[in-house]
């Protein structure tokens, strides 16, 4: 099917950014890795919070606190990710 296609781009998804191939007339490759290394500290280290608050969310309360700009935050956001309030013993 390649060497009816051309260009075509094949796409390997990785936990370092993945590896991009271009198949030019069937036969031609060429390959890069576009992301670069700095890049993917900064990635993982900002995964560590997502990671936290994915753990967390389960138990936070479904209901708007009483804080200042608290009317910037969407109840419907909350209902999304909390499920048992901060009564949950878990």
């Amino acid at each position: 099917m390649i060497s009816r296609l051309s260009p075509v781009l094949v796409v390997q998804n990785d936990a370092t950014g993945g590896t991009f191939t271009l198949i030019q007339d069937g036969n031609q490759q060429e390959s890069v890795s576009p992301v670069p290394e700095l890049f993917e500290l900064a990635k993982s280290i900002s995964h560590v919070p997502q990671g936290i608050f994915s753990t967390l969310a389960a138990y936070l309360s479904d209901k708007v606190p009483n804080l200042p700009n608290a009317d910037r935050i969407d109840p419907h956001d909350l209902d999304m990710v909390a499920s048992e309030g901060p009564r949950a013993d878990g």
